[in-house]
């Protein structure tokens, strides 16, 4: 017991490490997306916010209901989740909630959510953690949508960076257990491979960081997915991802910004399709 102890917090050592580095990366993308703030009148819908999903204080979530509600065949409307990132040791939910406005100004139900941080004095507390965390908030979405006239009939993930990968694994694990379908992944800039993070690390810790990523998790029932990655960013990659999906045969949309690292702020044009996209994608699967 305290050989395993000691290899998830040797891991999460390692994880702090990155973390810190991708927190600097992720203050310049706020000023990134300070630069591109949807704008949100009255007229566009409601927002409450801070709704609670459970009893710690980052048990919050933000929720966005559009007043153009898209309704599916089935009298159901959808929700997009944007999860923040902040290297799983900071950000917060208003971090990404200019894509919540963004998407429920489309008629989706939109939501973005605050979630435990890694904390080295409770190591016990992993990765796989924030994804139950991720699944009682949704679970609280729905409970709210429905009391307020809107049942959610499905639903997609995503998230930049940490949240990207947290997206990509709750889309990825929850097939069986997810209040709602996943119909697609938007991932952004996301870490869904730790062990290409630190290719250095061998058995216990190598074993934990890949039970923490996604792409352990990818099968045939994994949903469609938006992959967008910079291509100056030297430590977060998508390649072996892709391949499992192209391997597999499940639709995905790769967009690779070739002037942008992680803060993918150096493609007007990627940024653009990547935005696009997602509508498609919207119109597409949720039906």
């Amino acid at each position: 017991m305290k050989k395993i102890l000691m290899t998830i917090v040797l891991v999460m050592i390692c994880l702090m490490l990155v973390s810190i580095v991708m927190f600097v990366q992720i203050m310049h993308r706020r000023v990134y997306n300070s630069m591109h703030v949807e704008e949100w009148a009255d007229s566009c819908g409601q927002i409450h916010r801070d709704l609670s999903y459970g009893k710690s204080e980052r048990h919050k979530y933000d929720l966005f209901v559009p007043s153009n509600v898209q309704w599916c065949a089935d009298s159901t409307a959808s929700l997009i989740l944007f999860v923040h990132g902040g290297g799983w040791i900071g950000g917060d939910k208003e971090d990404i909630e200019y894509m919540c406005q963004r998407y429920a100004k489309q008629g989706y139900l939109t939501a973005t959510m605050n979630y435990t941080l890694l904390n080295p004095e409770q190591p016990q507390f992993i990765i796989l953690d924030m994804v139950e965390e991720m699944r009682q908030c949704i679970t609280a979405i729905c409970t709210q949508a429905c009391s307020g006239g809107y049942p959610l009939g499905r639903m997609a993930v995503g998230g930049y960076s940490a949240g990207g990968g947290l997206a990509m694994l709750y889309a990825c694990t929850q097939h069986d257990k997810s209040p709602l379908p996943v119909a697609f992944a938007i991932i952004e800039a996301g870490a869904v491979d730790l062990n290409s993070i630190f290719p250095e690390e061998k058995g216990g810790k190598a074993d934990t960081l890949r039970m923490c990523s996604a792409i352990t998790y990818i099968d045939s029932l994994s949903p469609p997915a938006i992959f967008a990655y910079g291509a100056e960013d030297l430590s977060i990659r998508a390649e072996k991802m892709v391949e499992q999906y192209e391997k597999l045969g499940i639709p995905y949309t790769f967009i690779s910004y070739p002037n942008s690292g992680h803060e993918m702020g150096g493609d007007h044009d990627c940024a653009v399709r990547f935005n696009q996209t997602i509508t498609d994608y919207a119109q597409r699967y949720f039906k």
